[in-house]
């Protein structure tokens, strides 16, 4: 384990990159993906991520998104507004 963090390992489908995350102490991680929960209604793909102001399924944005941050929640929060349409300047980790 590198010096004062820990090491997750973030690989959503098979044929996506994977990509190794180190968060520092402190810090939580949470994944949202749109990729996996889904199923077909009225012929259209449907997920499990809604958008509350229309209570059906929220336009993607990113596939996968992992987040670090100071707490769980705000993780969660994050990731899955990134996933479902969120901030497109938002950065992001490069793939090894």
């Amino acid at each position: 384990m590198p010096e004062g963090g820990w090491q997750v390992f973030v690989h959503d489908l098979p044929t996506d990159p994977s990509q190794t995350i180190t968060p520092t102490d402190g810090m939580a991680v949470a994944t949202s993906s749109t990729q996996k929960r889904r199923w077909t209604a009225s012929g259209r793909a449907a997920h499990h991520m809604l958008d509350p102001r229309t209570l059906t399924p929220a336009p993607v944005g990113w596939h996968s998104v992992t987040v670090a941050a100071p707490s769980a929640a705000l993780a969660n929060t994050l990731s899955c507004s990134l996933s479902t349409g969120g901030r497109s300047d938002a950065p992001v980790a490069p793939h090894q």
